[in-house]
């Protein structure tokens, strides 16, 4: 085999593991993702999923509970959830971001294994090839996009938002290696094109706008700031991030969203996505206080519904605990014990909290198996 085959079996090979992620995802992995999430729903969930999020789709009228529901009704339910699922996961545009993603990454290989035919003497004919800080940064943010791919393909955590940052990360990679690489001395650019690769995209946008602000003096005070999700437990900034993707930038709008859509849209797992609803439904009307109740065991709103059903409680033993706790948390949080007791109410009334009690099998005696 010669130096030119090796090459191509090379690229070949490069190509290939890159897209292996997400081409499986495609092939397999939105399925099991599917089936772990629908698993969750029963028929009075999917009732009530379609009431709160979906009225127009819901196939059939509300019943007490699961066994109220004939086998037609739970037919009904289950294949308007799947077709809600499809819907929400849109696999064909995906399949396109994909392809996009696998042309950009090949032409760009391709056009690199041209460049290397002529650095080692191979083929001295050709122009229009790639100079070293082209190619070091191309492979900078070719770094990136299989590094976050390898990391995400255990937990298919891949959506089109994610995929389309992918294809931006790649398209601007030797344009931004460029233009970072223009500010240091000329003989590590190389080395500082290729090394961006090392940073999330957010950050080297970030550090643009701070290297163009310094030297036009643009005013930059209201980059960087956390949104407000990042004061609920479950949050860190990377999922803010990515809920900020999803336009979900505030307790509000995630106390409220739609959680299948969501999961979806983000490919956070389903049970991660409705633990940070529940605690935003109760940061709603607690604000910073969740903090301080944690200690507590409220840690969401089907906590604080479950003291609600405590203090409603008919077993005198049960009551009395679930009254003293309630004095004590309104103790922590100032409000007093009337106050509190009328937050609780609000919380464990909420139709979105009723929703994911029965959910995670929290109401009539159900378990979550």
């Amino acid at each position: 085999m010669n130096t030119h085959v090796y090459l191509l079996v090379a690229t070949g090979v490069l190509w290939v593991l890159f897209l292996a992620p997400s081409v499986t995802f495609i092939l397999t992995g939105w399925r099991t993702r599917r089936k772990a999430l629908l698993s969750s729903f029963r028929p009075r969930v999917i009732d009530l999923y379609f009431r709160q999020f979906n009225p127009s789709d819901n196939p059939v009228a509300l019943k007490q509970n699961d066994a109220s529901y004939s086998e037609d009704d739970e037919k009904k339910l289950k294949g308007a959830l799947e077709k809600q699922y499809r819907e929400y996961s849109g696999i064909k545009s995906l399949v396109m971001i994909v392809l996009g993603l696998a042309f950009l990454a090949g032409l760009m290989l391709c056009w690199t294994a041209l460049t290397v035919e002529q650095w080692i003497g191979v083929d001295n004919k050709r122009s229009g090839l790639l100079p070293p800080v082209a190619i070091a940064a191309f492979f900078g943010g070719f770094m990136w996009v299989f590094n976050d791919h390898v990391a995400r393909w255990p937990s298919w955590s891949f959506s089109k938002n994610q995929l389309l940052f992918c294809c931006l990360r790649l398209g601007i990679s030797v344009p931004l290696g460029y233009s970072i690489g223009t500010f240091g001395n000329e003989h590590v650019m190389p080395a500082v094109a290729f090394l961006l690769g090392a940073f999330p995209t957010e950050t080297l946008l970030g550090f643009g706008r701070r290297l163009v602000s310094k030297q036009f003096n643009f005013d930059t005070e209201t980059q960087g700031q956390l949104t407000s999700l990042q004061s609920l437990p479950a949050v860190d900034s990377r999922a803010a991030e990515i809920f900020s993707q999803d336009q979900v930038s505030n307790v509000f709008d995630l106390a409220y969203a739609d959680p299948i859509l969501l999961s979806v849209q983000t490919n956070l797992r389903f049970i991660y996505v409705t633990e940070c609803i529940t605690q935003a439904l109760l940061a709603r009307y607690l604000g910073n206080g969740i903090e301080k109740v944690r200690n507590y065991g409220l840690c969401g709103s089907q906590e604080a519904r479950n003291l609600w059903n405590s203090l409603k409680s008919t077993e005198t033993a049960e009551r009395q605990l679930a009254e003293a706790r309630v004095a004590e948390l309104g103790q922590v949080l100032n409000i007093g014990t009337a106050g509190l007791q009328g937050v609780l109410d609000e919380v464990a009334c909420d139709p979105y909290t009723v929703f994911y009690a029965e959910l995670w099998g929290m109401e009539h005696g159900h378990t979550n198996g």
